[in-house]
This record gives C-alpha cells, structure tokens and sequence, in this order.
C-alpha cells in the first residue's frame, strides 16, 4: 500500500518516520518539494497533487490555517479528482497560526468540511489528538505504560478498517468513535489537550488513553 502524507511539518514527517519500517510505501506532498527533500526519508516525493495521485492512502497533515495566509482548502481542493475513491485520514485540527481554535461553527468540524470539499473521496477522522512529540518509536514502544490512544471517526467501515490496522501497527491503541459527526468531539479533545500542555504547561509528551474496565 502506497501511503502520501500531505504536508511535511512536524506531524506529517514524524508520521513519516513510524511509517518507514513498516510494509508500506511511504510518500510525501509539499508545497516545496524540492527544497524539502533533503529532509524527507521516502518512496517519493513531489508536489501535493503529485502525491495525491500516487497514494492509495493519503494522510492530511497541513495547518488548518497557515500563517502566510493559504489554508487547508487552498491545498485540499485541487485534489478533489485524484483523492476521488481513496482513503484520506485526516490528522487537521481547526486551528489558528497561533494554536487557538479556528472560528468554526458549532453543527461544523474539519473533517466534515473536508468532505464538502471532495466529496468523493473516503475521509477517516485519526491521529488528530495525538501530539508529534508522542509519534515517536521510543515513546510508543516504552515510553507509556498503555499504548496511547488512537481515536479515529468516519462514515465508511472498511476504510475506518483500514486505518485501525494502520493505527495499530504504528504502536496505538485504535479505538473506533463512531462516525465522522463525532470529528467535532475528537477536535475538541485536541483544543483541550493543547489547552493542558501549553496554557497549563502540561507538555506535549503526553497523550489520550481510553481505558476499558473488565
């Protein structure tokens, strides 16, 4: 499985490095792909269309709004015709350049507005709660005594299918929250998990775990 991660900040490249000694083909999409290319470890690098059409997975991984202005609907849209038919997981939170929550409506989240956006393709909410500092093998694999939970939302069963496996063998614990209407919740936990690590000074090497009684 070809697998794009769009965007080459720090999400998308520690996404990149979990992903690298797994069985998947791993690829990049930048908006400068070739001056991020010394810094990326993949199967292919180019242009976010580029990698759009290479994928047969792609993950999001762009700032909601960036701070030179262009936003995830400047980069998303174009993508509408090769992302039609695949898995998109959409690891954005709506936020501003300054991390505070982006002016959305209440009966809205990214992920449904994504598909508003390309509405032919299969978006999976995941990976959205969980900080880049955690993304990483010694944390996932030592670091916490219970693999950190991955939540993941979406309308599609078999590609929410596809993305627990995935989930699970970057070192998560996947957990299924029902369908993409429940997005605007795992956003909210994302604003309150920068809440606790930046206002509160909590840290960012931390994470959600959904604990099941027996």
């Amino acid at each position: 499985m070809k697998i794009a991660i769009l965007g080459t900040g720090a999400v998308g490249q520690r996404l990149g490095h979990l992903l690298a000694p797994l069985a998947y083909s791993v690829g990049f999409g930048s908006r400068n792909p070739t001056a991020k290319a010394p810094e990326l470890a993949g199967d292919f690098i180019g242009s976010y269309h580029e990698a759009a059409v290479w994928a047969d997975v792609a993950v999001l991984a762009v700032p909601w709004a960036g701070e030179s202005g262009r936003n995830a609907q400047d980069i998303v849209h174009p993508l509408a015709g090769p992302l039609a038919g695949k898995i998109l997981i959409d690891a954005t939170n709506p936020l501003q350049p300054d991390w505070s929550p982006a002016p959305l409506d209440a009966s809205q989240s990214a992920a449904e507005e994504l598909t508003r956006w390309l509405p032919h393709t299969r978006v999976v909410k995941a990976f959205n709660t969980v900080f880049a500092d955690v993304m990483t093998p010694a944390l996932l694999d030592r670091g916490f005594a219970h693999p950190p939970t991955a939540f993941l939302c979406g309308d599609d069963p078999a590609a929410k299918e596809t993305v627990s496996q995935l989930a699970q063998a970057l070192g998560f614990d996947p957990v299924d929250a029902g369908a993409l209407v429940n997005a605007r919740y795992l956003e909210g936990m994302a604003h309150l998990n920068i809440q606790l690590a930046v206002a509160m000074q909590g840290g960012t090497r931390a994470a959600f775990r959904y604990m099941r009684a027996r």
